[in-house]
């Protein structure tokens, strides 16, 4: 009889080399994006936060307004993420918010999370071996669809969500043992750093007492206790930002062109397309190709409950759920993924609440935690292998398979990375990737004119322009009535000397947004330059009627009095125009003009003194 061989102990690795290789293989895929300058929406929270750009002396602000007010100064409906905030004031005073330190940061906290997430795995599968652990952080990491998290500094509030998150989940597990208070402090301080970094934190408010019950063998009871500091915290993250956020005066209409879901006809489109949308994300989370930067209106259509789409996602979804109640009872670790993955999407899944965008790589994050762990598990039970002690001959298949996974993902991640070096590389590869989406027309269409308006070549210069003006007509053939495209199209047939095309296009914007200021001003500006002074009067009287400090109006405004010889008019707009913005010199010349035509020498010699105050 063949004697029994007990198995070894299992492989280990040293702390240090771990999280070396870890932090290695993380710069290896995201290293290229040092390089790369701010782009997308880096500016609304970095370079054009007015908060954030006082560094350290802007905390108070930080913590006391909503995360985009010192930018565009509107209230209501706007995320709270303090903490992402602090740390790029904090990168302000410290380099100024250098584009290559911000992306090394970034870098340095995916490293981080694939440590933790190591830590926490340990937690989960205390049976396996370390080598399906470390695929599962390698599979995290490698991941396609992190690409817009790590490039994007901006998204710098999902890594520091996620980073406090898990770590908030191992020092909930530590806090099990005897002597936990200490880890049990540590980890609701985490759990609160993870909310204030961005509100999708706050479900780990289920998340951690469900890890508990599957892995912690710990009683309901003990579980139900150690979990009310959590419901503490995120209640007074609740009420903290009720305070700060001023409640809008009306509930602001949904823009189709950010979610397509507000063009549903009704609830069965609505639900249709919502579960479609669900059907993508799990989609990208399998097969992460092709990938954009923006997924809105139309890439996604509305969708009704006919669709292959929507009956499939249902279904699949159906089945994950029933899965997971059914191995519910017996712990399975894949019934926790499951329901972690449900858990972490649910605030982004358009069920709750209709999102600002219809779909988004970045809220697969968190999510896609799930996902890679539960991969490796997968491809173990379907091979049928030990994870106590993995053998390589014995799951050579398993290996193979990985191995390829991980070496295409990797492949495609640090392409990827490359689109995001700045906003005209990023649009263009969005074109390509989401050729239905009007916006990812109009972007490329916008940075197509800039760049093309930069360029001293005039062949090129030609070729950008052409370029720009295909792009915005294809973004109005997917939404004629999109704002952006309508506006920048006339921006760009002014550019190009053709004023009645920039004003056809002009009219249609304020058809479509009749309050639309700079529209208004710029048609004012037309009817100005084509001595049609009573036109330009009206539209920029319109604009001053609607905001008295719109202190380009009322300059404007000011010339066209001037320009009627009505100098008394002239000089209370241009007045009024500086008031708002005393640094336009054309203002003062054009009031300098005014006083040297009556001989006024004094008024001349002072408001050139207040023009070189300015300089």
């Amino acid at each position: 009889m063949k004697k029994k061989v007990k198995p070894g102990p299992k492989k280990t690795l040293d702390n240090k080399l771990l999280y070396g290789g870890i932090t290695l293989l993380a710069f290896l895929l995201y290293g290229n994006t040092l390089s790369h300058g701010l782009v997308l929406d880096d500016p609304i929270f970095i370079t054009a936060h007015s908060s954030v750009q006082k560094g350290v002396a802007g905390i108070v602000e930080i913590f006391s307004q909503g995360s985009t007010y010192a930018f565009n100064q509107v209230g209501g409906q706007q995320p709270y993420r303090p903490v992402t905030l602090l740390t790029f004031a904090i990168g302000k005073s410290l380099y100024s918010n250098a584009p290559f330190l911000e992306h090394l940061i970034n870098v340095l906290l995916y490293a981080l999370i694939g440590i933790w997430l190591f830590k926490i795995l340990s937690f989960w599968l205390p049976k396996y071996d370390i080598d399906p652990l470390l695929a599962c952080v390698a599979l995290f990491l490698i991941h396609p669809v992190h690409t817009e998290v790590v490039a994007n500094v901006k998204s710098r509030d999902e890594l520091l969500c996620l980073l406090f998150a898990v770590m908030s989940l191992v020092y909930a597990h530590r806090s099990m043992g005897e002597n936990g208070r200490k880890a049990l402090y540590l980890s609701v301080a985490f759990f609160a750093l993870s909310v204030f970094s961005k509100e999708n934190g706050i479900t780990m408010l289920a998340v951690i007492p469900l890890s508990l019950y599957f892995f912690s063998g710990a009683s309901l009871k003990k579980i139900g206790w150690q979990s009310l500091p959590y419901v503490g915290v995120a209640a007074l993250f609740l009420l903290i930002r009720s305070l700060v956020i001023e409640a809008p005066t009306e509930v602001a209409a949904g823009n189709i062109i950010n979610n397509v879901l507000y063009g549903s006809a009704d609830w069965s489109e609505q639900t249709a397309t919502t579960m479609a949308i669900l059907g993508q994300y799990l989609k990208l989370l399998a097969l992460p190709f092709p990938l954009s930067w923006d997924y809105s209106f139309n890439q996604i259509p509305v969708v009704g409950w006919g669709t292959l789409l929507a009956i499939a996602s249902l279904l699949l979804h159906l089945g994950l759920a029933a899965f997971a109640i059914w191995r519910f009872r017996q712990k399975d670790i894949l019934s926790f993924l499951v329901l972690f993955y449900f858990i972490t999407i649910s605030v982004v899944s358009n069920i709750v609440f209709i999102n600002g965008s219809t779909l988004a790589e970045r809220f697969l994050f968190m999510p896609s935690v799930a996902f890679c762990v539960a991969l490796p598990v997968v491809m173990i039970r379907l091979f049928k292998l030990s994870p106590e002690k993995f053998s390589y001959a014995k799951g050579r298949y398993a290996v193979w398979i990985t191995s390829a996974v991980l070496l295409a993902g990797a492949i495609y991640t640090i392409s990827r990375n490359t689109a995001w070096k700045d906003n005209y590389t990023l649009f263009e590869a969005g074109v390509s990737a989401a050729p239905n989406s009007a916006r990812t027309h109009a972007s490329y269409a916008y940075e197509s004119r800039v760049r093309g308006l930069g360029m001293p070549d005039p062949t090129t210069r030609q070729r950008l322009l052409q370029q720009a003006e295909a792009e915005f007509l294809e973004s109005l053939k997917i939404y004629p009535e999109y704002e952006y495209a309508l506006y920048n199209l006339g921006v760009l047939y002014y550019d190009l000397g053709q004023a009645d095309k920039a004003r056809e296009q002009y009219l249609k914007t304020l058809a479509v947004t009749p309050d639309h200021e700079n529209a208004l001003i710029n048609l004012g500006v037309i009817a100005f330059q084509q001595k049609d002074f009573d036109s330009a009067r009206q539209y920029f009287e319109k604009v001053i009627a609607d905001n008295p400090d719109n202190s380009g109006a009322l300059g404007n405004l000011g010339a066209v009095y001037h320009n009627q010889n009505n100098y008394p008019l002239a000089i209370q707009y241009y007045e009024r125009s500086l008031a708002v913005d005393p640094r336009n010199p054309e203002v003062y010349n054009n009031i300098i003009r005014i006083y040297q035509a009556q001989g006024n020498s004094a008024k001349v010699q002072e408001y050139e003194q207040k023009r070189l105050q300015y300089q």
